[in-house]
């Protein structure tokens, strides 16, 4: 949940930088060096923002495989565990059951 939220602010400062983009391409390539360097700065924080929206995918899918692997121990430990008591009552359960005879 919280990716998606990042992930959709990064989506918006994308989308408003592109607009950005686009209203300078009104201008002629190369009729004017503010305009240029203005439009290879957007370009550039596009470029900035697409890394970080593939960095954030990367963290989340980690994040998940993370947590899935920890799931897993758990699990385990909790079986384990119910194993050890099955075994421990178990064991009451037959000597009850020897001290009836």
């Amino acid at each position: 949940m919280l990716s998606r939220l990042v992930l959709g602010d990064i989506e918006k400062d994308y989308c408003y930088l592109k607009t950005k983009l686009f209203e300078l391409y009104t201008w002629q390539t190369g009729s004017s060096r503010t305009v240029e360097s203005r439009r290879l700065g957007i370009e550039r924080l596009l470029g900035d923002l697409n890394q970080k929206s593939r960095d954030e995918q990367v963290e989340c899918w980690r994040n998940i495989a993370e947590l899935k692997r920890e799931f897993r121990n758990w699990f385990k430990q909790y079986k384990d565990l119910l194993q050890r008591v099955g075994l421990v009552l178990g064991a009451k359960h037959n000597e009850q059951r020897r001290d009836f005879k």
